[in-house]
Parts: structure tokens; sequence; C-alpha cells
């Protein structure tokens, strides 16, 4: 007996140590957790690294994924824009300048040693993304390790141009990196270079007090650029048609100069000690040049002749006018436009790239975090993309996307906000409505094709509200914001129109409105919500209103409509915080359900009816039995209103959007969340899971469209693959507690 005692509480004794470390290891994960998010702001993939480690920690418990690992991972792998990172060289020299070729498919890197790396970006692009070991197309070695101090491509993607520190211009052919021809072109280090628009012309700044314009054929200098005090010229830049330059130099001066003639068009001047670069805007029309202000002036708010801290400063090129300024902590060192001008990237010795909205008075749109100083920025060509090198000869290329933060996707169709969504059948397409950007607001819907990301674009007269696709998938029912009450069909592919339905009962209230559309089951008919007048069911064959539910007896508004999938019920949200079932043969109310507290914006049916899904505006999505009609369960969690609220395609889960910026993925079973899309973008206005139920789609009032995964196996490859790097010896003992970093497999 007491070999049995002793056994058993060896045994008990050995579960409880189980029992303790496996606590040990969940309260870890969840610190790491808490730490990925801390991090979110100042060092996005840190967050990512970290939130990879709760991860493993939890894993290795072999416990289920914390909520908070969970949303933790999903939010730094938002945030986390570096998509891929290339040694530059071994020995951790400064990379001092970056450059695509025109045509997108060549990067090219030049550093402080002299080398010049030039990669293949056609075949890095279509890779996974991370570290990054790729065989570059060629490498060269300036003779004497002299710095190459700035590259560029020359517009047919023919030629490399190289800048050097002892005042040399070296031409490469940029397929083969032989050189062309070597020539002196200056006295001083060469600080900048760039090609003409047509490339016959080569624009090259030096610290030997001028610039000169230099004949790419003939290699003779046409004309030289001198200012007053003959200091150093540090940056130079082309206009569009080549017809103009502007130069940067030590002295705090601006210039702008006629091409053929040599002659000043336009002086900017500053206070504030060394311009460091110059870049004029796409179309023209402005300047963007970054300054070396004094550590002494450090002062919050800038305006032009009182300036301030380290300055990014725009003026326009047709009047001393300051249009904007943004800030960084330390040296702005280069600036690069996108190609379409509506946005400007500033890198700084502060480890960061400052992204800037020319449409929006220079607002910050988003800021790259780097570990170490930036010296050199471009984008690629086709914008969706920003290279950076830094001062340890790491050059990473960063997602570019002016709306970020999503997962497997994005769609930018330039609007102020998005309406609604709607997936084709085969989920290869997607219907997107809502107010464009540009010009004045006005009402457009897009055909995604999300294999390629373009798009069938139409236009309408009135702002489309609400989409459903019918069961066959070739049409589309949208319900519009217009007087005459507007309920459009067009086709799901093309987008030309093939039908308008009218509901004077509709026009003659005022209500203007067709807040919510729903196909029935057989595609023949159409339900709506009318607003403050009623919901009806229109026959698609006579465009006639055949039933209509009265709602002005309780005086309530009707903001959501769902037929059963039998066609015999119609549910409705109103403003009353009641959802209602109607018999549609009759016309009559069936049953009334109770439970939420502000209007009902969203309802839907399970795929087999026996459910109703309801959303409102007070942040609470509910589940009812249709049958017993009873509540099976409350949805609790998010900060404000609920406006979508969907079943996925097998109906275990449930997906809510609401107003604070977030959607939610719950257990259909029993209202368990399972995870939070913190998109953080103000209300998010459309939802809709794709057909195979792999991702959701969110669009919101920015006016973006964000695929997200539903899987956790899914996030977590992505995740991984967004890793450029590995925890540093400093972070291994600070957050993992550790004295050396463990082995990456």
């Amino acid at each position: 007996i007491a070999l049995v005692v002793s056994v058993a509480l060896g045994v008990l004794a050995l579960f409880q140590r189980q029992i303790a470390v496996t606590n040990q290891k969940i309260s870890f994960a969840r610190e790491l957790s808490a730490q990925a998010k801390n991090n979110l702001t100042s060092d996005p993939e840190l967050s990512l690294l970290l939130a990879l480690q709760a991860v493993d920690v939890t894993t290795d418990a072999k416990q289920p994924i914390l909520i908070e690992t969970y949303d933790s991972l999903r939010l730094s792998a938002q945030n986390s824009r570096v998509r891929y990172a290339l040694k530059a060289n071994e020995q951790a020299a400064t990379v001092n300048s970056v450059a695509f070729n025109s045509a997108g498919n060549r990067l090219a890197a030049a550093d402080k040693l002299g080398v010049v790396t030039v990669w293949d970006t056609s075949a890095l692009l279509d890779s996974k993304g991370g570290a990054i070991s790729a065989q570059p197309v060629f490498i060269f070695k300036a003779e004497g390790d002299v710095p190459v101090l700035t590259i560029d491509f020359s517009p047919d993607g023919k030629m490399l141009a190289l800048g050097d520190e002892q005042g040399q211009i070296i031409l490469l052919d940029a397929s083969s990196g032989q050189v062309i021809r070597t020539s002196i072109a200056h006295g001083g280090a060469i600080r900048d270079m760039e090609f003409s628009p047509d490339g016959s012309l080569l624009a090259v700044a030096s610290d030997d007090g001028y610039a000169s314009i230099r004949d790419v054929k003939t290699d003779q200098e046409i004309q030289a650029f001198t200012n007053e005090s003959n200091t150093p010229i540090t940056s130079v830049s082309f206009n569009a048609d080549g017809t103009q330059i502007a130069t940067s130099n030590v002295d705090a001066n601006v210039t702008i100069w006629d091409v053929p003639t040599g002659e000043v068009l336009y002086t900017l001047s500053y206070i504030c000690g060394i311009v460091a670069d110059v870049a004029i805007s796409p179309d023209g029309s402005q300047v963007a040049t970054s300054e070396w202000c004094p550590p002494e002036n450090l002062v919050k708010t800038v305006i032009l002749n009182s300036l301030s801290e380290t300055s990014v400063v725009v003026a326009s090129l047709n009047s001393d006018q300051l249009i904007w300024e943004d800030t960084h902590t330390e040296n702005v060192n280069e600036l690069a436009f996108s190609p379409d001008g509506n946005w400007l990237a500033s890198a700084g010795d502060d480890d960061t790239v400052v992204v800037s909205d020319m449409r929006n008075e220079g607002a910050t749109k988003f800021v790259l975090y780097d570990d170490f100083g930036l010296f050199s920025v471009a984008y690629s060509p086709d914008g969706k993309y920003i290279v950076t090198g830094n001062a340890a000869g790491i050059v990473k290329i960063w997602d570019a996307s002016p709306i970020g933060g999503y997962e497997s996707g994005i769609l930018d169709g330039q609007l102020i906000r998005v309406n609604d969504l709607i997936y084709s059948q085969d989920g290869t397409r997607l219907v997107t409505s809502g107010l464009a950007l540009i010009p004045d607001s006005e009402p457009v819907q897009n055909i995604w094709n999300l294999a390629d990301g373009t798009s069938v674009k139409r236009t309408s007269d009135a702002d489309i509200r609400s989409l459903d696709l019918s069961p066959d998938g070739k049409t589309i029912v949208a319900g519009t914001d217009s007087p005459a009450c507007e309920i459009v069909i067009f086709d799901a592919i093309s987008g030309k129109e093939t039908d308008v339905l009218y509901d004077p009962a509709c026009e003659n209230n005022g209500s203007n409105t067709i807040y919510d559309v729903a196909y029935s089951s057989d595609g023949k008919f159409v339900a709506v919500a009318e607003g403050a007048t009623r919901a009806a069911i229109f026959d698609l064959s006579s465009g006639d209103v055949v039933q209509e539910f009265d709602v002005t007896d309780e005086g309530s508004f009707v903001y959501s409509v769902a037929l059963s999938p039998d066609g015999k019920l119609l549910a409705t949200g109103d403003e009353n915080a009641l959802v209602k079932l109607w018999d549609i043969k009759s016309g009559k109310i069936v049953s009334t359900f109770e439970g939420h507290t502000g209007w009902v914006y969203a309802v839907a049916f399970s795929a087999d009816g026996k459910q109703i899904l309801s959303g409102a505006a007070d942040g609470i999505a509910i589940l009812w039995d249709v049958e017993k009609e009873t509540k099976l369960s409350t949805l609790k969690g998010h900060a404000a209103g609920i406006k979508k609220a969907v079943f996925n395609p097998d109906g275990l889960l449930i997906a809510t959007a609401s107003d604070d910026g977030s959607v939610k993925i719950w257990d259909a079973s029993d209202g368990t969340l399972i995870s939070t899309i913190s998109i953080g973008t103000g209300s998010v206005s459309a939802l809709a899971f794709s057909p195979d139920g792999k991702t959701i789609a969110a669009g919101s009032r920015d006016g973006g469209v964000r695929f997200y995964f539903v899987k956790f196996e899914d996030l977590l490859a992505m995740a991984q693959t967004r890793v450029t790097r590995s925890l540093t010896l400093d972070e291994c003992k600070t957050y993992l507690h550790v004295e050396q970093c463990p082995t990456v497999p």
C-alpha cells in the first residue's frame, strides 16, 4: 500500500509541476503579446518578432493560441511594412544611394566602400518576402574603394551612372556591369546625379561649388550653374520636361534654373543651414527640400522663415508660399516623390521614413521604422514599394500602399469611403461601391479582378449604398441614395446597367434612400429597405412592388433586410431596436425579436434558415433561433455600433464590422470571440467572407478595401514571411530574459 501511495504522490507531484510549467509558459506568452502591442508604433518588426515568440511559447506548452497572442500577431503583421531585406555588403557599410530602373525589374545600391550591387527585382518581388539571399545580377567595385555617393539609371534602363567621392562619373552597362566610360567631371565629390527625362542629359551636383549639365552621348559639359557663394551643391532634380533643374546647397538655398539658358528662374532661401536634398514633383508644380537645422532650434511648431527641428519643406514654384512642413528628430538625408506625385517620402538619421500626403497639405500618412539611420530612399516605378538604404549596409523594400494595415491584400479605388462590397460566386471578383476621392465625391462602383488588381469602373449619378449578387452570379442589384429611390441592376462582369426600378412610395415620402437590398434565392425578386416607409418586394420581371411591409404604425425606419433561403420569410432591422420576421405571402408580422437597445443596421439568415443574425448601434450582435423565437447567444466586445454582421459560407463563423474600426470573428455555435482585426481607420462599413471562407474583405471609411486571413495557420504563415531580421542580443535579454538568443532553426 505504501508503495502505491508513494507512486501516486509522485505522479501527482509530476502532474502539478507540469501544470506549473504550463502556467508559467502561458503567463510568458501573455507578457510577450503585451510587449508586442507596446512596440507597435516604435518598431513594428520587433512587435512581429515578439508576437511570433509568443506563438512559439504557447505551442511549446501544447496549449491553444491565446486570443491576445492571436490579436498581437495580427496587429504586428499588419503594421510591419518591410517586405524584403537585402545585404548590400558584408561589412555593414552605409548605403549611400538606391535606385530602381524605369521597368522596375532592377534595383541598384551603392555604398561607402565603392561597391554597387544590382539585383533582379522581377524575381525578388514575386517571392514570399523576408530576409532574402538574392543573387545579384552583378557587383561593381570601384578602384581604391572610393565611396560611390550617388547612382541613377538612364530612362531606357540601359545605363547606370555612378558618381563618386573623387569627382568621377562612371557609366556602366546596366545589364552586364561593364564600364562604358569613366570621366573626371568635377573637382570635388559628386553628391547627386539625375538623368533628364529623355536620357540625353545628366545633371550633376558637386562639392566644388557648381552643378553641371553633361551631354550623355558626348560626355561634354554643356551648362554650368554656380551659386554666388561658391559653396558645395548637395543635390539636383529635373522637372518633368527636362527644361528646368533645381539645385540645393549648404548655404540654405534652393535655386531653380532654366536648362537651355542657364538663367536663374526662382530662388528659395531658408535660415536653417544645409539643404541636403531637393526634389521636384512629377508634375513640376512643387519643390521639396530637406534641411539640416541646428540642434538648438528644437521647436515643435515650424513656419516659413522661422524654421525649427530637422524639416522637410515644400514650397510652390509659382510663389514663395509655404505649403507644409514635416519634422524628423534628426537630419533628413533624402527625399522621393511617388510616381503620381501624391506622396513624398523623407528618409532621416532618426531611423525613419515619413510618408506625407501631398493632397492633404503634407499630412503624415504613415512612418517606416528602421533600426539604423537611413541615407537613401526611392519609389518603385509603379509606386507600390519604397526602397531604403541604411547605415548598416542593408537595403529594405517596404510596402508603400497608402492604405496599409492589411494581411492578404488590398484594393485602393481612390475612394473617400466604401459603402458596400460583395464577392462573385467563384471568388475571382469583388464589387465595391463608394464615393470617389476625385473628382468631387463622384459615386463610383468598381468590379475588381482579384488576380491582378485591375477593375472595371462605372460611375452613377446617385450614391449606391447597398449591393447584392444574384443567385446565378450574373447581375448586381444596387440600392441608391437618390430623389427617385432608384434600384439599379447592372451586369456583374461588365458593369453595364441592365434595368432600373423605381418606387413612387419611397420617392413621395422624402426618404430618398434604399438602405439595403437582397435577392431572393430564385433570383426572381428583390427585397429592399426603404427607410421611413417600409420594406418591399419587387418582381424583377415586371418591375412592380408585389408585397410591402408597412412600418409606419411603429414610426420606425427600416435599415436592413434579409430573405430566408426558402423565400417564405423576410427579416427586417429597424430604428426601434427590433428585428422582425414577416410572412412574405401575407405581408404580416410573424415574430418580433427584442434584445437590442440601438438601431439594427444588419440582419442575415443562416444558410439553413434556422437562425437570424442581427447587429446594431448598441455594439452588440445577437444570434436568434427562428422557430423558438429565442436568443441563442449575444456577441459583445465592440466599443461602437455594428454596421455589418455576416455568416461565413459554412455557417460556423460570424464576422461583425463596427464603427470602432474593427472586425471581430466569432464562433457561431456559442458566440465565443476568436479574433479581433483592428483596422483603426474609423468605421468599417462593408464586410464579406470570400466564397471559400479563407479571407474576409473589409471596406472602411478611409476608402480602402483590405483582406484578412480567417484561419490562424494562414495568418502565421504570412507573418513569418514579413520577418527580415532576428531579435538582437539586447532584445533577447530585455524581452526573453535570456543571456543568449535562442537558435533560429
